[in-house]
């Protein structure tokens, strides 16, 4: 019996790069597509706006545990951001930049009068008895 070896494809670039430059890549794309200046995509590039927050809150053990969040905005020529805030633990800055933009885009093709935006946090949201949240 002959032995035979499976080859497997080397992974497409793309598929190794972070969803942020995934994004660019897709509105320098249509950019090109649409022929506009370069001067368009340096605009659309990044988010115009980028909050970082860092929050410490204390744990129910005593420790003090800082979680981080974003918000980014990435453009509000057209009317103001909108888009939906994530809680997960594993958050990154590209993301939130990512999803503020495709948010951007995904309101252009709806003809809505909003800008992108999005908001996550590393801080995992739990419930609470009534009455244990403190001010």
């Amino acid at each position: 019996m002959e032995a035979t070896t499976e080859v497997k494809e080397k992974p497409q670039a793309s598929e190794n790069l972070n969803v942020l430059t995934r994004t660019q890549n897709v509105i320098r794309t249509a950019l090109e597509t649409m022929e506009c200046a370069e001067s368009m995509y340096e605009l659309l590039k990044r988010p115009l706006r980028l909050l970082t927050v860092r929050i410490p809150v204390k744990m129910d053990d005593g420790s003090v545990k800082v979680f981080t969040g974003y918000r980014a905005q990435h453009n509000d020529a057209v009317g103001p951001t909108k888009g939906g805030i994530r809680f997960h633990p594993e958050v990154t800055e590209e993301e939130v930049k990512a999803l503020s933009m495709w948010m951007s885009i995904k309101c252009g093709i709806a003809d809505l009068p909003y800008g992108g935006g999005r908001a996550e946090s590393s801080a995992i949201r739990v419930s609470c008895p009534s009455g244990s949240w403190s001010g």
